[in-house]
């Protein structure tokens, strides 16, 4: 496809994004976003979605949090799928303090926990 001077869009990485992240693979996920730079084509919020949703899977959250930081450094509103990956993430290792930290941060941006979330914290909170 690049061979022929055919440029893939954001789509077309975030697919091939998602399959390299499914593996597990970082050093090949980080490929395909300096892949993306290269050819000019800007990360959306589903890119970073991909990444967060790997870091989180492998427990690396301060890796998933550096993701955040950088969309934030970029002006870019986190959305409620990646708040909910996030504290998932912090959840599930027992890192009670961030997850309620994130969630105080979603409702103060006017989002909303959804049933799940809300008895996850709940759960959390009696550790």
């Amino acid at each position: 496809m690049v061979d022929e001077d055919i440029v893939p869009d954001v789509v077309t990485f975030n697919i091939l994004l998602g399959a390299v992240c499914k593996q597990g693979t970082t050093t090949q996920a980080h490929q395909v976003l300096k892949l993306m730079n290269q050819k000019g084509v800007k990360p959306n919020e589903i890119t970073n979605r991909i990444m967060i949703r790997m870091y989180c899977l492998q427990g690396e959250m301060d890796k998933a949090k550096d993701v955040i930081d950088s969309i934030e450094i970029q002006g870019v509103a986190l959305d409620l799928a990646a708040y909910k990956m996030l504290i998932n993430g912090y959840a599930k290792r027992k890192r009670k303090d961030e997850a309620l930290r994130l969630a105080e941060e979603m409702l103060e941006k006017g989002l909303t926990l959804d049933a799940a979330t809300q008895n996850m914290l709940r759960r959390l909170t009696r550790l």
